[in-house]
């Protein structure tokens, strides 16, 4: 998980979860496994780290589309997306749909957070 050194709500409540989702399916999570970074920071940094681990990971998500976006390019050096490795961003915004591959992304209906 790419995630924010900036302590915000919002960032927070994506990482618990990412938490909740891996005890939901028996994921061991690991600390290691989360990199915090600022959202003006390239992705390709976090990718850098996650790859410098002894298991890297073969999946990805990050509290931001416009994040995920930025590390495209380095995991297709390597890896190819939606076969043997997951980029999954967040917000559902355009930077979701400019790479040549499209990004996973958790979109949130904001008309209805709106209203609440």
């Amino acid at each position: 998980m790419i995630s924010s050194l900036t302590r915000v709500w919002s960032s927070e409540q994506k990482e618990l979860g990412y938490l909740d989702a891996l005890k939901d399916n028996g994921i061991i999570s690991k600390p290691e496994y989360i990199f915090y970074n600022h959202f003006s920071t390239p992705g390709n940094i976090a990718y850098r780290y996650f790859e410098s681990l002894d298991e890297p990971p073969n999946a990805i998500f990050s509290i931001s589309d416009y994040i995920a976006s930025s590390i495209v390019n380095p995991i297709q050096k390597k890896y190819k997306l939606g076969e043997n490795y997951a980029l999954i961003g967040f917000d559902n915004t355009i930077y979701s749909q400019l790479t040549s591959i499209g990004i996973t992304t958790v979109a949130q209906d904001l008309e209805s957070m709106g209203q609440m």
